[in-house]
């Protein structure tokens, strides 16, 4: 049995995540810690542009659509710890991991970790992030694939954490089941789904893990949180409405190919 922290956020999808996790007897989840503060939310709410907003109460709607069932289950107090920004990267939280004795953390949606934690526990933190690194860095690595035109670098890398942001070595990548009829959201949330089930297997086969590193890409694509605003919202919509997937499917098998992602064999 695994015995691990996870280091989340307390967003739907990120609390789904943990409840997913602690469903699996083989796995042992000693501390869960949620941080509350949600940046890009609280630079988007500011804004308050309409179509931003939209965007955003959609998301919400559907994630509470697809992750119901987790809804109504509820974590034990004693086993989530919520927290504000920074308090990962603290003396006083490294303590509390280092008698933890976890064989393995996962971080997900977390803001950035600093500190003797990565060199402490190195090679024992995988992080999820959503995206397909290296092609893509920074904010909204899953949303400007589809403002571009481009679906076949949305994805999920699964990365040893180390001190660069998102530059650690690649463990497994994975791509969204795209349908003709799909819409943003429910591409994401499949994918998340998805992401959930891998995350497990990940952490089961742990020993089995083969280190890789990732793709030397000279012309990756880098966005901020300024960059999602309503005229990307915009030119997203367009985009599934001028029919981006069913272009992309007819040629999926070609376009895959051109952006090589990483995969481990169990």
């Amino acid at each position: 049995m695994r015995n691990i922290v996870i280091l989340t956020g307390s967003k739907i999808r990120h609390l789904s995540f943990c409840k997913h996790i602690l469903d699996d007897k083989k796995i042992k989840v000693l501390k869960i810690f949620s941080q509350k503060e949600n940046l890009m939310d609280k630079h988007l709410f500011k804004n308050k542009k309409k179509l931003i907003s939209e965007h955003i109460k959609e998301r919400d709607l559907f994630e509470k659509k697809f992750f119901k069932k987790y809804l109504k289950k509820k974590i034990n107090e004693k086993m989530i710890n919520f927290h504000r920004k920074d308090y990962l990267s603290s003396k006083f939280f490294l303590n509390k991991i280092i008698k933890l004795k976890p064989d393995l953390i996962i971080v997900y949606g977390t803001s950035i970790i600093k500190g003797n934690l990565i060199k402490i526990f190195n090679k024992k933190i995988i992080n999820i992030h959503l995206g397909l690194s290296p092609y893509y860095r920074g904010s909204g690595t899953n949303f400007f694939p589809f403002v571009n035109n481009e679906p076949e670098f949305c994805g999920v890398t699964f990365m040893f954490l180390d001190v660069g942001v998102d530059a650690g070595n690649i463990i497994h990548q994975i791509r969204p089941k795209i349908k003709f009829f799909d819409n943003f959201h429910g591409i994401c949330n499949k994918l998340l789904s998805e992401m959930f089930d891998v995350t497990k297997l990940l952490i089961k086969n742990f020993h089995k893990i083969k280190n890789k590193r990732q793709t030397n890409v000279k012309n990756f694509r880098y966005y901020k949180t300024k960059d999602f605003n309503d005229n990307t919202v915009k030119k997203l919509r367009k985009n599934f409405k001028d029919g981006m997937l069913k272009s992309y499917l007819l040629n999926k098998v070609y376009r895959d190919k051109r952006v090589k992602i990483i995969n481990q064999k169990f």
